[in-house]
């Protein structure tokens, strides 16, 4: 069975990343791990916490080996809170990843194996997004599939 395309595409990275000056590489790991806010995610220059800024934190941190038990439960409490809502596509793909990059770098489970429910419930969002030309949209109404969420979707089934 071949290592899902995150997982190896991470392992590359964290392998690049580890030749780069230590020094560097804790620079922006405490940059990082600062920008974590009181709810356990991280958000972009503006605004509060979103899954889609969390989850590149969140890999961010993993790659540079500073991805601890205390930032990863902060952000799975964070993740777990968003798993109710109506996230717009990106967010809610960014919540998925995110949860994978915790479960496996820390073992918090954001996304129990046995809720079925909340599974199929993307199962069936993703399918909403499936065009005639095979691909994914951005949005239920697309015509056309989008190389880049198409990407996304399927790593979603991942």
């Amino acid at each position: 069975m071949s290592v899902p395309y995150l997982q190896e595409l991470t392992l590359q990275l964290a392998i690049g990343a580890s030749q780069l000056d230590p020094s560097l590489r804790s620079r922006h790991a405490q940059w990082l791990i600062t920008q974590q806010r009181d709810d356990g995610g991280f958000a972009g220059r503006e605004g509060d916490s979103d899954p889609y800024y969390t989850a590149f934190a969140l890999r961010a941190l993993w790659i540079l080996d500073a991805l601890d038990s205390k930032i990863g439960g902060r952000a799975a409490q964070f993740l777990k809170q968003r798993l109710t809502r109506k996230e717009s596509i990106i967010d809610l793909i960014s919540l998925i990843f995110g949860s994978a990059i915790v479960e496996l770098a820390v073992g918090e489970i954001v996304i129990s194996d046995e809720d079925l429910h909340w599974r199929q419930n993307v199962s069936d969002l993703l399918s909403t997004l499936r065009t005639d030309d095979g691909g994914f949209a951005k949005t239920p109404e697309g015509r056309a599939g989008s190389t880049y969420q198409t990407f996304l979707s399927i790593l979603c089934y991942q």
